[in-house]
């Protein structure tokens, strides 16, 4: 079956059309993205933050901290146990890896962090931590021509 004109011919894909970082394994949607995208197209996307991932407490009720509770390399997937949530983080040479594998060329990595005086209504940020840390990545990628 063909992809409807509007799927076959995207030039960007980016804010609620991009997958969810909590719902979709990279290693199942990069691959979709690059099928999907013309060349040159855009792909735009906003995960958790690394450090937020390997910070934070095990069950993400508490802030995250200047601890290392996770292994950096090999992460991939992790299920909270208060919640049963899946979430799939990579570390930033994986993502550069997958991405490079499938035709993308990252642009841009923008690493936010918490403006002066920000509150926060999730218990794993800290607003006095996120403006010494990143809390949030958003990718800029593009297809390779």
């Amino acid at each position: 079956m063909s992809e409807p004109a509007h799927v076959t011919r995207n030039k960007e894909v980016w804010g609620e059309q991009a997958p969810k970082y909590v719902e979709a394994d990279p290693y199942l949607w990069v691959p979709e993205a690059a099928r999907v995208l013309r060349p040159g197209g855009k792909l735009i996307f906003l995960t958790s933050s690394f450090f937020v991932t390997i910070c934070g407490s095990e069950l993400g009720t508490e802030p995250a901290d200047e601890v290392m509770k996770r292994p950096y390399l090999g992460l991939h997937r992790i299920e909270w146990a208060d919640t049963g949530e899946i979430e799939f983080v990579l570390p930033h040479g994986e993502w550069i890896r997958l991405l490079s594998e499938h035709g993308f060329v990252v642009e841009r990595l923008d690493e936010l962090g918490a403006p002066e005086g920000a509150t926060s209504r999730y218990a794993h940020v800290d607003p006095e931590w996120a403006r010494r840390y990143p809390s949030e990545e958003v990718w800029f990628v593009r297809s390779r021509a």
